[in-house]
């Protein structure tokens, strides 16, 4: 019989972290309905995540991110077929 190998658990980053829940804001039914989300960058979460997120999503096609005066970013996106 062999023996079984350890189940191990894979850790999740800061980063990560931070992007499931904007995922989960941006995925809410009002954030579809109106193609826009506000977030901010939460009090436990890095500078340097928050940066890089801001980063990757100015990167995607169809998706803008406009910085409003109290830090927070406004997220807004085109459904695929515009």
């Amino acid at each position: 019989m062999a023996a079984s190998s350890p189940v191990t658990a894979k850790t999740i980053g800061t980063y990560e972290l931070m992007g499931l829940r904007i995922q989960k804001i941006v995925n809410s039914h009002a954030a579809q309905k109106t193609r826009c989300a506000i977030v901010s960058k939460g009090v436990n979460e890095l500078d340097e995540d928050w940066s890089q997120l801001l980063s990757d999503l100015e990167e995607t096609d169809g998706v803008k991110v406009a910085l409003t005066e109290t830090g927070a970013a406004k997220i807004t996106w085109q459904s695929p077929d515009e």
